[in-house]
């Protein structure tokens, strides 16, 4: 299977042009999820979804997680993070060609991998079970690929960009991102086609035991 990136029902671009406030002031509240008793009270910057992940708060809440809830999403338990506790897991550095400048940045943060271990998967078992993974950004766009292929290609949360914190109103909280320059099946392609499956402004990411419809 290949993966897939879904403009549905939100398109990046538009989305922002349209309603780029409306999308910062939901943000507030889904980032701001409450903790689970004895959990770290930080405001939570990304929340994992599905099966294997070790949950450290209760059900979405249509009020407090609005933004969750208007894109389509829905869980009985899951894992939070803050920034501070992100940023404390090993990170990893890339220098990719990026899509909107044509120039190398160097992108910094925790694997993937790591960060779903830190939510209590096991990223072996999961990925040879055929799991996939969702990325979910602020914005909207969605991009659904096999959890084995994102290991793969050794994809990881950036939250610092040429030693700089990724904010939002820019490509933060986080952006999956993966070193497409050094990557054989993506490395040949257009500069604009290499990233479908690396969306900013990413704060959600759901496991799925098989490829999701939609």
């Amino acid at each position: 299977m290949t993966a897939s990136a879904s403009r549905s029902p939100l398109s990046r671009r538009s989305l922002l042009a349209a309603s780029a406030a409306t999308g910062l002031a939901l943000c507030e509240s889904a980032l701001a999820a409450p903790a689970a008793p004895g959990k770290s009270t930080e405001a939570a910057v990304l929340t994992i979804s599905g099966p294997g992940v070790r949950g450290n708060r209760g059900p979405l809440d249509p009020v407090a997680d609005l933004l969750l809830k208007n894109h389509g999403l829905a869980f009985d338990t899951a894992w939070t993070t803050g920034a501070g506790a992100l940023e404390r897991l090993p990170t990893v550095e890339i220098t990719p060609h990026i899509e909107y400048d044509g120039q190398p940045h160097r992108l910094r943060g925790p694997l993937l991998a790591t960060v779903l271990q830190a939510a209590g998967v096991d990223t072996a078992a999961a990925a040879a079970k055929g799991q996939w993974i969702t990325l979910q950004a602020i914005d909207g766009y969605r991009a659904q690929l096999p959890l084995a292929q994102a290991l793969q290609w050794r994809m990881l949360l950036a939250t610092h960009m040429d030693g700089r914190r990724l904010g939002l109103g820019g490509l933060g909280p986080q952006w999956a991102m993966y070193d497409a320059d050094r990557i054989a099946d993506l490395a040949g392609k257009p500069l604009k086609e290499r990233f479908a499956q690396a969306p900013w402004g990413l704060y959600h990411m759901g496991l799925h035991a098989q490829q999701p419809q939609g």
